[in-house]
């Protein structure tokens, strides 16, 4: 019931506190940890406060490859289990690691200038799991790690979004607005990958949020996006297709 909603915290806690000094990403490793193993980063106790990132392996030893921490902000790192087993030894290993580009928050999203827009060979992975079922959608396909585009159309419009090559368990939001504060427009959800959405209606000036995300495990993955605007227009986001225009089918 605590900040990540995992079962693998349901066993003994471990709890290391950081407070990083300047904004920075970090990597969290275990390793020579029994079964039934997760490991958890939250801003604030996890009883009270905010998940930011979690992985968790029935065959243990699981890994946060990349978290993005707030300089000033105290985080804590707790390691727990799904009992049985109702505790596990285990060595641990954080690191600094790079922080990823444009993509990781709506604060840093990758914009989308204009369309046509291509772009194959994205992933998820390393991008941080910022946004979840609590927030717009309100879709357990939001638990994983999130890409975020950013696009606003200069005119009223309607889009399509496909996704390909990616992984199991995905799903593509369109939010008015930052998936945590703002309102859910439309998305979908595939449990065997590729997710689409057809004639979502925008409104000119506005600026959407368009999110990859996946219902953990996988906790991350690969994909292309392809996006159209108007009749012969295409745009293409890293890996997975994502994004269709046709004026002549529906208007904001």
């Amino acid at each position: 019931l605590d900040a990540c909603a995992s079962i693998y915290m349901n066993g003994d806690d471990y709890v290391f506190r950081y407070t990083p000094a300047v904004d920075e990403c970090i990597s969290v490793t275990l390793t020579n940890t029994g079964t039934y193993v997760g490991v958890f980063i939250t801003d604030g106790c996890p009883d009270v406060g905010t998940c930011v990132a979690f992985d968790t392996q029935s065959g243990g030893n699981p890994a946060i490859p990349m978290a993005i921490l707030t300089g000033g902000t105290t985080y804590y790192i707790t390691v727990s289990t799904y009992p049985a087993p109702q505790c596990t030894a285990f060595d641990i290993d954080v690191q600094t690691v790079a922080c990823p580009g444009p993509g990781a928050t709506c604060g840093n999203p990758l914009v989308i200038g204009a369309l046509p827009y291509s772009q194959a060979g994205m992933t998820t992975c390393g991008y941080g799991d910022d946004y979840s079922s609590l927030d717009a959608c309100a879709s357990i396909y939001m638990n994983g790690d999130d890409f975020v585009f950013e696009y606003t159309p200069a005119v009223n419009e309607a889009i399509d979004i496909t996704l390909t090559n990616t992984g199991t368990y995905a799903g593509v939001f369109v939010t008015d607005g930052c998936p945590n504060v703002g309102t859910c427009v439309d998305f979908d959800t595939q449990s065997g990958g590729n997710p689409s959405l057809q004639c979502v209606p925008l409104t000119g000036g506005t600026t959407y949020y368009i999110t990859v995300s996946t219902y953990p495990a996988p906790q991350c993955i690969p994909f292309d996006k392809i996006g159209r605007a108007s009749v012969g227009k295409s745009v293409d986001l890293g890996g997975r297709r994502i994004i269709k225009k046709k004026r002549t089918t529906k208007e904001a």
